[in-house]
């Protein structure tokens, strides 16, 4: 789930909500809110997000660390 992804990888990085929130251009309060589960991103903040914290979309929404395989 997002928000417990995002934590993570927040976490994971050493930064505080503050340091990702300036990284981003948003507040740190929006930071926060989604880690609790009470705002959810955009689609550009997710990518945004994913930029900034050198993980992929799917992995903030669901954990998913699979990469796709060609056919």
């Amino acid at each position: 789930m997002l928000k417990n992804n995002l934590k993570k990888m927040r976490e994971a990085k050493n930064l505080s909500s503050a340091e990702l929130a300036e990284m981003c251009g948003i507040d740190d309060s929006y930071i926060r809110h989604m880690e609790i589960g009470s705002k959810i991103p955009s689609l550009s903040m997710l990518l945004v997000l994913a930029e900034m914290l050198e993980c992929s979309t799917d992995y903030l929404l669901k954990g998913d660390t699979d990469e796709p395989t060609d056919p």
